[in-house]
């Protein structure tokens, strides 16, 4: 009756009328990037009606705010500066009002950072160089495994690994090295992995010689092929009775006497170094 009295009363302004509370419905937790450990993070709670407390929980007990979590915005948002391991859980956010409340949970996954592979940028000789590559990756990395072509690599003549499996050493590099290493991070949470690819610089291998056609008259025409494993591809020169031509081939439109004897094929690499010969002799038939 008081109460009737009060809101009919001459005296009551437009200012002092009562409106009734709405009630808070559509509470949700949204966290403003993948949770990655030793990065910031936000996990924000959103509700519609109103909203006079916000009240968050952790794995079902109270709250404690940490050193490197801080809340804001009235409650709204919780925020961790540097994520820690210790940080996993599910997290709830209580919405209360005089009328209702209503609550939502966030699961947080602390997941380790996308690793990275300090990659040589200096040129890889195949025998001569040998190479560290070190894997990083924020947060506690339970394992470490390195893989080339699919398989997993394990210490050898070459490999060896050190750091916990952090840094792989190859020493010598070798051809076959020339790819992609990949190196595979995990925990009890998340697993993410790194790519580094190789090139490994060779040769020139012993040269070979193709003559075509091989049996060959005087008077015929005859060339002479020359090739070499080798990367990057290698360059040719002939000598010939203290003559040189380059290239990798040797034509000759018309043979004559004089065109007979041997022949030499030089490789040459311009990045390793490196050549090599071999001959071959012209015979006439």
């Amino acid at each position: 009756m008081q109460l009737l009295l009060f809101l009919f009363s001459p005296f009551l302004t437009k200012s002092m009328i009562f409106f009734p509370t709405e009630k808070v419905s559509g509470v949700s937790i949204t966290s403003t990037n993948l949770p990655i450990e030793g990065k910031p993070v936000n996990l924000t709670c959103e509700a519609a009606g109103s909203v006079p407390t916000r009240k968050w929980m952790k794995d079902g007990s109270d709250f404690n705010l940490a050193d490197n979590i801080t809340l804001h915005d009235e409650n709204r948002v919780l925020s961790f500066h540097s994520l820690k391991k210790s940080d996993k859980g599910k997290y709830s956010c209580k919405v209360s009002n005089p009328v209702n409340s209503e609550e939502a949970t966030f699961n947080m996954v602390v997941n380790l950072s996308i690793p990275t592979i300090a990659c040589p940028t200096e040129n890889l000789i195949e025998g001569k160089t040998s190479v560290n590559l070190t894997c990083d990756a924020d947060g506690f990395v339970s394992t470490r495994v390195w893989v080339k072509d699919g398989q997993p690599l394990v210490p050898g003549e070459r490999y060896s690994f050190h750091d916990g499996n952090r840094v792989l050493s190859i020493s010598p590099v070798n051809r076959t090295d020339t790819g992609e290493f990949l190196c595979k991070v995990s925990n009890d949470f998340s697993s993410a992995t790194a790519k580094c690819a190789l090139k490994v610089y060779y040769g020139p291998d012993k040269p070979r010689i193709v003559q075509t056609p091989i049996g060959a008259e005087l008077e015929e025409s005859v060339t002479l092929y020359c090739s070499a494993d080798s990367l990057p591809k290698a360059t040719f020169f002939w000598t010939f009775k203290h003559m040189k031509m380059y290239g990798a081939m040797h034509y000759i439109h018309e043979m004559e006497e004089r065109h007979l004897g041997r022949y030499t094929c030089t490789a040459q690499n311009a990045i390793t170094g490196l050549e090599a010969s071999v001959f071959h002799t012209l015979r006439g038939i």
